[in-house]
């Protein structure tokens, strides 16, 4: 695969070539998007981003159009490569497809060659791209100078149009203008407006500068206003709501129409569509079209004077004269020209190759003066001979015929009017320069060549920072795909400009996928608990707008499967000239170092919890023995009472008897019946027994409790033994009856068979405890001070080799978001000082990772829960699985 999912716009294809050439575009990845006119396909292009290569036939219905579009949205950037197939009709040429940036396939169709063709054009880089935009660029505006150096001027509305129209060509730019201040230069008048998209021409809009004053400031002041963002640039913002705005212009650039050194007027470059950065090419291209436009308008009115003068002498002197004035008019105009293109080597020769011109950008570029070159032979002077045989064999065997070394440069032109190629230059002190040389012919009124124009551009530098240009992104490469740590850059829109393989793989996305795109809405969109994250209030926004860098550890990132991860990351602006334009951002996936800390806080917890529940265990083993001896004695004494008492009983009972017996003295009998009588005996002998039988049973409950006591703290116990949960779970509700006999019914049904299991008693009763109290908790949240109760109940139960132990609540139950960190440490839903968050995660941790269990749980909310444990009846070395709510 080599497309990388990108599509292919297919625009008027017959449909016995669709197949194969569908076929192909499948076998390398991308995908076809068939149009059938020029309007379709623009809409397409404007709809779809990823549409990055086109295939036209050259007898399209309204192929014009589209191309005209491409060609406007690669002028700042190739975005789309274009392959014709068929010919390339003239109309095309005026809008910039004759500069090289489109592939030719003629008909019938060669499958292969067009294979190939989508593979070179799929894998141009951003950096050659942008190079080869270059090159193409200062090519069209040399084209565009000459052009106009060699119109012979007319009247200065045709000559202005001719001026603008090629401008704005030049550019690419969908407007190109040229103004005058009036006599009072209050205002500027446009004396020409060209739009390139309809072809039109308008003029007689005025500007006053009491409207725009801001504007009328700077214009007295700069010679060149490079307003990228014009609606908001302090220099042309003025027009934005009666101007830009209305018509979409988002960049402007202004140069000066200088005559006589005063600002006479100024061409105006608006560009529509995004923002738009005006090059220092394009900004001294603009000068030099103020230049030509000065020296246009002094030829016209030196022509007119010299029209003037022919009318009033007809005579031949007259006429000679004029010829002679118009000729060093025309030679003093490309004497300004060249003298105004001080970067540009200039270069003319005469049909053998001598040379005739050698401009001031010529001698700076080669180190020859003009005089020491004007007369001699080109190629031998300032070219490297082996480069110049080399070309010389290519077009001996393209051509069939012999050629001379001038022959070499002058042989395309002179077949197809231009050529533009890479040469290298040897300058005077024998160190050698790269040129993108242009050669065209000069014809003379009657079309015939009568010599030979070259213009080169240095691109030495362009070359030697490709190559370093390509050396970084090597390296740069290298460092990205060798670290763990995920790193991506986002520009000043926030969309993704890079991102490293690290990056892409904890992220789940490919590259493709989040180049060009926000990233905060792919990535960062939803904080950890599932709320919203808004982006204005996003770190790595932050930076963006306060160039300020961050350090992050508390946030999370979302994969394209739509689960998340904890990160920790930094975010550093990217600055150029003080001014931020975008960051760069790295980051690491740290749920591993978070599971470890967890896992050490939880062991510590534990730790804690189960010295804690040693220590509270051999206390209640002392209290319970220390309580139990008294109470041992207490209860033997009031047994011995008991029995005492009715001995005592049975004796009163006897002496009472003697009342009735014959004999006895009248006083002894008066004295026991008021004895009995002030001693209440028959009230004695029926409360005492009561109030005995209390008392011991009381002391039966002191005992029940003590033994409750030690039955669940066993303490000292350090290994598994054969416990029985019954009686383990009826010796907690003892324990916990405080917590739960004010607010709950108790309810038990507990399995008669169920067998004893191997667990840690203390630790199985902590569980249990544990769970009683959140549901009597529970339930105290729904009764509160009603009076009313709720209930809890116990159900134990043997399922095949396992024992299963269910508490459950008539309490409020867990909404959603709780059941999810309910086994989270130190997650509780209780007030400060009713609950710590340790007791379920403690709990969870003793039933499944010593004793081999699960702890479940099922919750509604308003209805209650109910907490499942499973225990195995033999014991497991291995850890089970996380619990899970069921």
């Amino acid at each position: 695969m080599d497309m990388n999912r990108k599509k292919v716009l297919v625009l008027g294809i017959a449909p016995s070539i669709l197949p194969p050439i569908e076929e192909i575009v499948s076998r390398l990845g991308g995908r076809l998007v068939a149009v059938e006119d020029g309007k379709a396909a623009v809409g397409a292009i404007q709809r779809d981003p990823e549409i990055r290569l086109a295939i036209l036939d050259s007898s399209s219905p309204s192929l014009d159009e589209a191309c005209k579009y491409i060609a406007l949205i690669n002028a700042a950037i190739i975005r789309i490569h274009p392959i014709i197939i068929g010919s390339v009709e003239s109309s095309l040429k005026g809008v910039a497809f004759e500069d090289g940036l489109f592939d030719l396939i003629p008909k019938p169709v060669n499958f292969e060659e067009l294979e190939f063709r989508l593979r070179i054009g799929d894998r141009l880089t951003e950096t050659e791209t942008s190079i080869r935009l270059y090159m193409v660029r200062a090519a069209r505006f040399q084209d565009a100078l000459f052009t106009m150096a060699k119109e012979k001027p007319q009247d200065v509305e045709t000559s202005l149009r001719k001026i603008t129209e090629l401008a704005a060509k030049a550019l690419a730019t969908e407007r190109v203008s040229v103004w005058f201040y009036d006599n009072s230069r209050s205002k500027i008048v446009c004396a020409d407006l060209f739009e390139l998209s309809t072809g039109k021409h308008t003029r007689g809009v005025e500007l006053s500068s009491v409207d725009y004053p801001a504007y009328f400031s700077v214009l007295q002041d700069c010679r060149i206003i490079a307003a990228d963002n014009a609606q908001n640039d302090p220099q042309t913002c003025e027009f934005t709501a009666g101007y830009l705005a209305p018509l979409g212009i988002t960049s402007m650039l202004d140069t000066h129409i200088l005559r006589a050194g005063v600002t006479s007027g100024v061409v105006c470059a608006e560009h529509i569509g995004p923002a738009r950065r005006w090059t220092t090419d394009e900004q001294k291209f603009m000068t030099a079209v103020a230049d030509v436009v000065t020296i246009t308008l002094e030829s016209i009115e030196r022509i007119k004077a010299e029209q003037e003068i022919t009318r009033l002498n007809e005579t031949l002197e007259i006429e000679i004269e004029k010829r002679t004035t118009e000729l060093a008019l025309a030679n003093a105009r490309n004497e300004t020209v060249l003298r105004a293109t001080s970067e540009i080597s200039i270069i003319a020769t005469d049909t053998n190759g001598i040379i005739t011109v050698f401009n001031t950008g010529a001698e700076k570029m080669l180190g020859y003066s003009a005089s020491e070159v004007v007369g001699k032979h080109t190629p031998e002077l300032i070219h490297l001979h082996s480069e110049v045989a080399r070309r010389g064999a290519e077009l001996i065997q393209q051509f069939g015929k012999p050629l001379n070394c001038f022959d070499t440069f002058v042989e395309i032109p002179r077949r197809e009017g231009s050529e533009l190629r890479e040469w290298t230059y040897v300058r005077k002190d024998g160190t050698h320069l790269t040129v993108q040389l242009a050669v065209t012919p000069v014809r003379d009124f009657a079309e015939e060549i009568v010599g030979y124009l070259g213009v080169g551009t240095d691109i030495t530098k362009l070359k030697e920072a490709q190559k370093e240009i390509q050396e970084l992104s090597r390296q740069n490469e290298m460092i990205l795909d060798a670290v763990s740590e995920g790193i991506y850059g986002v520009d000043a829109s926030t969309n993704t400009v890079f991102i490293n393989p690290s990056a892409g793989k904890m992220l789940g996305f490919s590259a493709e996928e989040l180049l060009g795109c926000p990233q905060h809405k792919l990535t960062h969109h939803t904080r950890a608990d599932g709320v919203p994250y808004p982006s204005e209030e996003c770190k790595i926004y932050a930076t963006l707008r306060d160039g300020k860098p961050r350090h992050v550890t508390d946030e999370v990132f979302w994969r394209k499967d739509g689960t998340s991860f904890p990160v920790e990351y930094s975010t550093s602006p990217i600055m150029d000239a003080g001014k931020v334009i975008g960051a760069v951002v790295v980051f690491q996936d740290i749920s591993e170092r978070l599971r470890k800390e967890s896992e050490h806080a939880r062991l510590e917890m534990e730790l804690n919890q189960s010295q804690k529940l040693e220590s509270i265990g051999q206390l209640a083993a002392g209290i319970a023995h220390e309580i139990n001896t008294p109470t041992q004695y207490i209860g033997d004494n009031l047994t011995f009472l008991q029995d005492s008492f009715r001995s005592l009983i049975d004796y009163l009972e006897s002496i009472s008897s003697l009342e009735n017996e014959a004999g006895l003295p009248p006083e002894l009998v008066q004295k026991i019946r008021d004895a009995r009588e002030k001693a209440d005996l028959d009230f004695v002998k029926g409360e005492i027994p009561k109030a005995l039988q209390q008392s011991i049973e009381g002391t039966g409950r002191i005992a029940e409790i003590v033994m409750a006591m030690k039955e669940f703290s066993h303490p000292g116990t350090k290994g598994k033994s054969l416990v029985d949960l019954n009686k383990a779970l009826m010796s907690t509700i003892t324990v916990a009856k405080n917590e739960w006999k004010y607010v709950a019914e108790m309810e038990t049904e507990l399995a008669t068979s169920l067998p004893s299991i191997p667990c840690l008693p203390g630790e199985i009763n902590q569980v249990f405890l544990n769970l009683l109290v959140n549901a009597s908790h529970a339930i105290a949240d729904v009764v509160q001070n009603t009076g009313k109760k709720g209930k809890i109940i116990i159900q134990t139960r043997q399922d095949a080799d396992m024992v299963e132990v269910r508490i459950s609540d008539t309490g409020s139950g867990m909404t959603d978001a709780v059941k999810k960190r309910i086994f989270e440490p130190f997650f509780t839903t209780k007030p400060v000082g009713r609950g710590t968050g340790q007791g379920l995660p403690i709990a969870r941790s003793i039933i499944v990772k010593k004793h081999g269990g699960t702890l479940n749980f099922e919750s509604d909310p308003g209805k209650g829960t109910t907490f499942i444990i499973r225990l195995p009846l033999k014991e497991k070395l291995e850890d089970s699985s996380e619990p899970q709510k069921t």
